[in-house]
Order: C-alpha cells, then sequence, then structure tokens
C-alpha cells in the first residue's frame, strides 16, 4: 500500500462491520481522509458496504464531504450503482445536487453508468434533471450519448428538457444520433 490509508478506511473498505464499530467507540475520527480526500463513508458508499455505511451514518459520520476530484459519498454510491447505500444517503440528508470538480452531480453519474435505480431513486428524490456540468452536459444528454435508454426514458418521462445545449451546441438528439444510438433517438423523436 503506497497510499495512506486509515484504519477506519481500510476497515471499511473491506467490509469490517465490527472493526468499524470498534474503531468508531475506540474514538477514531469518523471523516479522517486518506491522502485523496476519501473517507471511510466514502469508500463504503463506493465498495457498496450498506452495513458499514449505516455504521458511520449512525456515527453521526458527514455524508457531504468531498474527496480531492469533488466526489462526496453520495456522488461513490450514485457511479458505482450502490442502490442501498444511496437510499441510506439520501434518508441522512445527503446533498443531491453536490457537483463535482468537472460539474457532475450524483445524477449525471448514475446517467452515465446507467444506474436506473440510483437514476430513479434521485430523480423520486428531487434531484435536478437539468442541472448542467462544466461543459454543459445534462443527465440527459450523458445517457442518450451513452445508450442506457432505460434512463434515456426516466428522465424524459420525468420532465427533462430534451433542446437544452452543451457548450458544444450539442443536444441531446444529437449526442445520440452522433453515437449511433438508435433507440435513444427514436425515443427522444418520439417522445
Amino acid at each position: 500500500m503506497n497510499k495512506k490509508y486509515t484504519a477506519l478506511t481500510i476497515a471499511a473498505e473491506m467490509a469490517q462491520v465490527q472493526v468499524v464499530r470498534f474503531l468508531l467507540e475506540a474514538g477514531a475520527n469518523r471523516d479522517a481522509a486518506d491522502e485523496d480526500g476519501d473517507t471511510a463513508l466514502m469508500v463504503a458508499a463506493r465498495e457498496g458496504h450498506v452495513e458499514v455505511a449505516g455504521a458511520l451514518l449512525e456515527a453521526s459520520a458527514a455524508q457531504d464531504l468531498a474527496n480531492s476530484d469533488g466526489y462526496t459519498a453520495l456522488m461513490f454510491a450514485a457511479d458505482w450503482g450502490n442502490v442501498e447505500v444511496a437510499g441510506l444517503l439520501l434518508d441522512a440528508g445527503a446533498n443531491k445536487e453536490t457537483a463535482d470538480n468537472n460539474g457532475y452531480t450524483a445524477l449525471m453519474l448514475a446517467a452515465r453508468e446507467g444506474h436506473f435505480a440510483v437514476a430513479q431513486m434521485l430523480v423520486q428524490a428531487g434531484s435536478n434533471k437539468d442541472a448542467a456540468s462544466n461543459l454543459g452536459w445534462t443527465s440527459l444528454m450523458i445517457a442518450s450519448r451513452q445508450g442506457h435508454v432505460g434512463v434515456v426514458s426516466l428522465l424524459v418521462d420525468a420532465g427533462a428538457k430534451t433542446d437544452l445545449v452543451n457548450t458544444d451546441g450539442q443536444t441531446a438528439l444529437m449526442l445520440a444520433a452522433r453515437d449511433g444510438q438508435a433507440e435513444v433517438v427514436r425515443l427522444l423523436t418520439e417522445g
């Protein structure tokens, strides 16, 4: 290991919930971060360790801290498709509109990876469907380019604007057409 970890982040990564609880009871800093700024809660969210995330939240771990890339625990859960952890974080009041260093929100990350269940949860929780990244990309544009038909359908049905343009002047339809995403093109033109 050449990265500077904490005992708590290691235990969180390895899903050692009893060790996590012991360390917290022994006074470990629940929000201590490694050299990339990742906390134990971020690691648990990334790995999908529901019990560990729950123990950290019970110990009042800060759910909205961001690492050096601007990622929060909710963003890790969304990016990796860990719906149960995302639900815990939303229930705990995690900010669903925080953006990373590129301007991506949790919904954009779920859209990029095609994680329908997480995207649906975020939409139902009121995430801004039309938030734009630093380059003007919305969740709909991202899902359209990647060909994630289910997420595109979810966003369109939830009222995402289809006519927004990114900094290159491209709409979701243009991006889908460029990358040969025929089902998405059909959905966007018929929907």
